[in-house]
């Protein structure tokens, strides 16, 4: 199966969201899915990171002024 999981934070980020985002994808991936991770950069420019069966597209994005650390897409 291939799942896309869109996702404002992941790791390195630290909320709940993110670890949830986290664990969900390694667990379907695990499972042998496709699975891909569309979130936003923890810097500006995007880049792209890959493991077997689990492929983040980290999207440009910009400084939250609202949220230390955070950032949006």
């Amino acid at each position: 199966m291939k799942i896309a999981i869109l996702t404002q934070v992941y790791p390195p980020a630290v909320s709940g969201m993110a670890v949830v985002s986290q664990r969900l994808a390694q667990g379907m991936a695990c499972r042998g899915h496709q699975v891909i991770v569309l979130t936003a950069s923890d810097r500006a420019e995007a880049y792209t990171q890959g493991e077997e069966n689990l492929t983040i597209h980290r999207l440009p994005s910009l400084p939250n002024p609202l949220r230390r650390g955070g950032r949006f897409v």
